[in-house]
């Protein structure tokens, strides 16, 4: 009977595995793959983060060219026009008889000869328009033209090392994503397996029980254990489709049911390969360069404060045309303007001891973000020889638990254990495939995250 048994066993599971495959050609024929390389690069186009690292690098560009301009001579232009109501200036003149003046101071009083004045009304200003262009070339600001332009640079610097920072974060946030659906599909190949093995053990105790050689307590217990393994199932598929909606809401590609992804990674390499030391790397981090560049501009801003104290000197032009009274008249004027702060000396002690204050916090910031770099990378290179190993114990454990389940299948067909033994046995052998799946998918994020931390991820 056991023999029997053994033949029914070893025929069900072909066909399991003829069904199996049949499935998964159809599921290769209905989707095209997909590497992660192309979803990188789909990644760098269309997440939400690049697209805002660039608009970030126009507008600093903008920003340049804007402060540009600061070096050209300002020009302005102004003009009045009006018409009033009535005129602004109205005098009356009531007229009357007027001395007829002969020359001779003294007749003028007693003059015998009169002329008649009639009456007159003036109106004046009822209507005039004036205008004005004036150009003004700075000749010296106290440095804070020549600043601006210098922070207008650096911004542009910092705008394009943010950048690389969202690359890398983008980039990196796409393999975990990667990964993450390629480990829960490598689990989802463990339950189905362990499916398998059940509907077979399943139908061999059926056939057992029929034949009065077991009871139906086991076959209730293989019964259960298919229900629990059904409810794990669901919510790996639901778990898996999640996360392919993540993985392609944050590459921008569309998402599908039967998305594959496949990957062409090398055997596994020991952490050597990828060590660099410390102080190298150091010195081709973004973060750092960042913090350096933080420097820079308040260093710069300082510049711009001192600035404000300083004289100002500039060089002008003004143009004039003014008609009024029905007539026009035009005029330049040549101009030197000189403005020299008197009432912020006092003041600018203050705050120049302010922006002092502010460069030593940057310089502060950038010596404590240097030794957290150092940490980061010391943890993540232990982390990656951490995880190296622990591939090597999830091999071991995983031959363990083959050969326990070999063990225990070989023993309740002679009848020597329980069904719930195998049953046992076979969880244990499902739990180990899953934490190897998990050591494996540790070891390349970590060399991800050593990569990264390190300056060399791309």
């Amino acid at each position: 009977m056991s023999f029997k048994l053994n033949k029914i066993y070893r025929l069900m599971i072909s066909i399991i595995i003829v069904q199996l495959l049949i499935l998964f050609a159809i599921e290769l024929i209905a989707a095209e793959p997909i590497t992660l390389e192309k979803l990188k690069k789909s990644a760098l186009i269309n997440n939400a983060k690049i697209k805002n690292s660039n608009l970030e690098i126009e507008s600093a560009n903008e920003l340049q060219s804007s402060m540009a301009t600061k070096y050209l001579p300002t020009i302005s232009m102004s003009a009045i026009g009006m018409r009033a109501a009535k005129p602004l200036i109205e005098m009356n003149n009531s007229g009357g008889n007027l001395p007829v003046y002969d020359g001779d101071p003294a007749n003028l009083a007693n003059a015998k000869e009169y002329a008649y004045m009639p009456g007159s009304k003036i109106s004046l200003l009822d209507q005039l328009f004036t205008a004005n262009i004036m150009a003004a070339q700075p000749l010296y600001a106290g440095g804070r033209i020549s600043g601006a332009n210098d922070l207008a640079e650096l911004n542009k610097e910092i705008s394009l090392d943010k950048a690389k920072l969202s690359k890398n974060e983008v980039l990196l946030k796409t393999e975990q994503l990667f990964r993450q659906v390629l480990v829960l599909e490598e689990k989802y190949k463990t339950i189905k397996a362990f499916e398998l093995f059940l509907d077979t053990i399943y139908k061999n105790v059926y056939i057992a029980y029929n034949a009065g050689l077991t009871t139906k307590n086991d076959l209730l217990k293989v019964g259960i254990k298919q229900k629990e393994l059904s409810i794990n199932k669901l919510k790996l598929e639901n778990g898996i489709e999640l996360a392919k909606m993540a993985l392609c809401q944050h590459t921008g590609v569309k998402y599908v049911k039967d998305l594959i992804l496949i990957t062409d990674e090398d055997e596994i390499k020991s952490p050597d390969t990828y060590l660099i030391e410390n102080d190298k790397a150091l010195a081709s981090l973004v973060e750092l360069s960042l913090m350096a560049k933080a420097v820079d501009a308040e260093e710069i801003q300082t510049q711009i404060k001192r600035g404000e104290y300083l004289p100002q000197l500039a060089l002008g032009v003004t143009g004039l045309y003014n008609y009024v009274m029905d007539k026009s008249s035009s005029n330049a004027i040549a101009f030197v303007n000189l403005s020299v702060p008197i009432s912020g000396f006092l003041e600018s002690k203050h705050e120049m001891q302010i922006r002092y204050i502010k460069e030593q916090t940057a310089k502060n910031n950038e010596q404590d973000i240097k030794e957290l770099m150092n940490l980061r990378i010391n943890k993540a290179q232990n982390d990656l020889q951490e995880a190296y190993k622990q591939i090597a114990l999830a091999e071991q454990l995983l031959k363990q638990s083959e050969q326990n389940l070999n063990e225990n299948l070989v023993n309740y067909n002679s009848g020597l254990i329980k069904i719930s033994d195998l049953l046992e046995a076979r969880a244990v052998l499902q739990q180990s495939m899953d934490i190897k799946t998990n050591a494996l998918a540790d070891y390349k994020l970590a060399i991800t995250n050593y990569l990264q931390a390190t300056g060399r991820y791309e």
